[in-house]
């Protein structure tokens, strides 16, 4: 008996020839294939940490000067919302990193579609995955799409979170009667 691609981790075989028991023989491309399906699995999770250290430090900073500094409600808001943008762009950045990592480092995916430059491309990929855009003129191949899907669930995720602490800056401080500056 034999199959291949076991779950989503790489190739391998199952072969069990005069046994009951299988037992899963692993090539040294598929060992290979493996080990980097793991870096980018732990670069995926390293970058997960990172954006919410970021974003949790950005927003908590941007709380505190929205809650004692002596600002009206609409500066307040745009505070919020620019230290939130700032913070997005940082994660991006990051990806847009791990992206060159992924094609120019570890040389186990690539971005592919019009070359404008690899730090571009890269950013502008991470752009349109984070923000789950993705317009499709260039798009990932090789462990570079696990790269991507994590980046759309991870930006999803963080601008879900902008969303409800914008949500509860504008319940806490715009007066129902109206804004006053």
């Amino acid at each position: 008996m034999k199959r291949g691609a076991i779950g989503c981790i790489g190739t391998s075989s199952w072969k069990s020839e005069g046994s009951s028991t299988p037992s899963l023989n692993l090539t040294g491309a598929q060992f290979g294939s493996n080990l980097f399906n793991m870096i980018v699995i732990i670069l995926s999770v390293v970058l997960i940490a990172a954006t919410i250290v970021v974003h949790y430090e950005t927003l908590r900073l941007a709380s505190w000067g929205a809650t004692d500094l002596n600002l009206g409600p609409r500066k307040r808001l745009w505070m919020m919302l620019t230290a939130a943008i700032i913070s997005h762009l940082v994660h991006v950045l990051m990806y847009a990193g791990a992206f060159i990592l992924v094609e120019h480092t570890f040389a186990v995916g690539t971005l592919e579609g019009p070359d404008s430059g690899a730090f571009n491309d890269a950013f502008y990929f991470a752009i349109t995955s984070y923000t789950t855009l993705g317009i499709g003129d260039v798009f990932p191949s090789g462990q570079a799409r696990l790269l991507s899907g994590i980046a759309a669930l991870n930006g999803l995720v963080m601008v879900t979170w902008t969303a409800s602490m914008t949500y509860l800056h504008m319940e806490r401080f715009w007066k129902v009667g109206g804004l006053k500056d």
